[in-house]
């Protein structure tokens, strides 16, 4: 008999893992023995000695492997790389086009794979946010290979389509969180998460094991009138070993909002004390979608099980690709039951479905020298519509309404060395509109403890100025003492036309041009659709204009401040 197909996943957030989970029990079906297996648990040097090998990844930062495939990736782009002519391979990566290097940890281990001897039997698929009709794109014509090239007749259909002992991924890792440690007696559970002990044998927490710390301040910043709803927490780390700096991330474990919850189970009908089976652990189906599972995202093969007979989910799937996608851009679970109501789904078939609740990433907004066992977030609370019905964000609004101070909340460190601050001599010019401010704080609290002699400059903007203006206090005191050699403010909505951060670059051009000429670095933290381009095309502006420089030469000005590490980007 053939050895198994190998299905690897590298994930930080759990949307690679779900979808390396999706194609497992697809693969399983067709009676095809398949292994799923995290990166970070596998034995990297036996990749040669595979048939198949099939790579789930997303992309983290600036085009970096996520967490759990940093060492896989070295090995493969080592000097001691395995050949591995014979093994026959396909990557599908999942990224965000609003980065610079989209999906380049899937093209990476594409490239490296083929480079190592490998035969490519399905082309590399690079998946955008909504990446779930690009995955189903790729996973059907793995499928369609499949069927073409592997013995299925003479294949023995697994007992189930499960991760293997090696693997228990995002949510089979986890220890003593969401019930019971991972060796206790299964039960069903709907109880809140329990903590975390950390330790020196299991060193300090992580996505799979995160920290349960104590919210200890949670007050409002924008003011009366506001359009938005901006909040600062305070979280407390006491204990957690936890060693963060301005510029990195923390991940959030939230949990779905109640009402979300409770429409899915009114509108299947199902019991929600039902006992259903999630990553080997039993639980009740009221805690699995509370806590456990992603109610925002419908892979294209639940809305083949939902919308079987009619309605738009069933037009969508007719009129293919394109279709699909924007018909599952604009819903939640609860949107697509709503409009088939006629679909049944067990609990257990339900929950089989569903992929697993991500972490949401916070920036640090303080820095360890101020208190290392306290870190601060910046967070605007999203309430918005969607499908014509009211909608939450899943952890701001968590975090707002349901957490009081002295709540708990699951965290673990995402660092992002990428955007830690340079020497205390070095200058620094700041973007960081809205909650991007976030790291810029920390910054600036560093470089005062500090008293560090580098200049900087902080762009800040938002909607009003009597509303909006975040750290207004904090902000003047560090502009009135000198930390703040320069603070240009953006109000986009105090005038009749709008007002951007890169705007202000622009106005403040020959100004800019010194610092960078000098030697500053550049750090955009925010919005990634509009702002991050809008200060990149303002930059190549302020190089044609200030620098004598030509187009051409200007991007390459600009791409030569990036490979030289002076041009920091942390946008979403």
């Amino acid at each position: 008999m053939s050895p198994p197909i190998r299905v690897l996943f590298g994930t930080e957030t759990g949307n690679a893992e779900g979808c390396a989970e999706e194609l497992v029990e697809d693969l399983s079906k067709l009676g095809l023995s398949v292994e799923l297996t995290d990166m970070d648990d596998y034995e990297h040097e036996s990749v040669s000695d595979e048939d198949v090998v099939l790579i789930v990844t997303s992309t983290f930062g600036n085009g970096d492997p996520p967490y759990n495939a940093f060492t896989f990736m070295e090995l493969l782009k080592g000097p001691d790389a395995p050949s591995i002519e014979g093994v026959r391979f396909s990557v599908c990566g999942l990224g965000d086009k609003s980065y610079p290097n989209f999906a380049q940890c899937g093209r990476d281990f594409d490239e490296r794979l083929g480079a190592l001897g490998g035969e490519r039997i399905v082309p590399r698929m690079d998946c955008d946010v909504d990446f779930e009709v690009p995955f189903d794109q790729w996973k059907q014509q793995v499928l369609a290979w499949a069927r073409e090239n592997l013995d299925i007749s003479q294949a023995a259909p697994p007992p189930a389509a499960k991760p293997s002992a090696k693997s228990g991924g995002l949510w089979g890792k986890v220890s003593g969180w969401f019930g019971g440690k991972k060796a206790a007696p299964v039960q069903a559970s709907s109880a809140a998460p329990a903590g975390v002990a950390v330790d020196a044998a299991t060193g300090p927490p992580s996505r799979d094991r995160p920290f349960l710390a104590r919210v200890s301040q949670s007050r409002l910043l924008s003011r009366e009138g506001s359009a938005k709803e901006t909040r600062h927490y305070e979280i407390d780390l006491t204990g957690s070993g936890i060693a963060f700096q301005g510029g990195d991330s923390f991940g959030v474990l939230p949990q779905n909002p109640p009402a979300e919850v409770e429409g899915i189970l009114a509108q299947l009908g199902l019991d929600p004390e039902a006992s259903v089976q999630v990553k080997g652990r039993t639980l009740a189906l009221r805690g699995a979608l509370a806590r456990r599972l992603c109610l925002q995202s419908v892979s294209v093969d639940l809305l083949r099980e939902l919308a079987k007979r009619e309605g738009p989910g069933q037009e969508a799937l007719q009129d293919g690709g394109p279709a699909i996608k924007a018909y599952l851009a604009e819903r939640y679970l609860l949107d697509v039951l709503r409009d088939h109501p006629s679909a049944s789904l067990s609990a257990q078939a339900l929950v089989d479905k569903l992929k697993p609740l991500p972490p949401r990433l916070y920036s640090v907004a303080s820095s360890p020298l101020v208190d290392r066992d306290k870190v601060a977030f910046l967070v605007e609370t999203l309430r918005y519509e969607r499908a014509g019905r009211p909608c939450e964000g899943v952890a701001s609004v968590w975090m707002a309404d349901r957490l009081d101070e002295g709540g708990e909340i699951p965290l673990y460190l995402a660092a992002n060395p990428d955007f830690h601050l340079p020497s205390d001599e070095v200058d620094i010019l700041m973007f960081g509109p809205g909650t991007g401010l976030a790291p810029f704080r920390a910054f600036l609290q560093e470089r005062d403890a500090r008293d560090a002699s580098g200049r900087s400059w902080l762009f800040f903007g938002h909607q009003h100025e009597s509303t909006d203006f975040l750290y207004r206090e904090e902000l003047l005191a560090w502009l009135e003492r000198g930390r703040l050699a320069r603070l240009d403010l953006a109000w986009s909505r105090d005038q009749d036309h709008k007002v951007y951060v890169q705007h202000k670059l622009l106005e403040a051009g020959a100004e800019a041009w010194r610092w960078i000429e000098g030697g500053a670095h550049l750090y955009v933290c925010g919005d990634a659709k509009g702002m991050a381009p809008g200060v990149h095309e303002a930059l190549l502006q302020v190089a044609r204009e200030h620098g004598g420089l030509d187009a051409a030469a200007a991007q390459a000005w600009l791409r030569g401040l990036e490979e030289q590490g002076r041009y920091h980007r942390d946008v979403y």
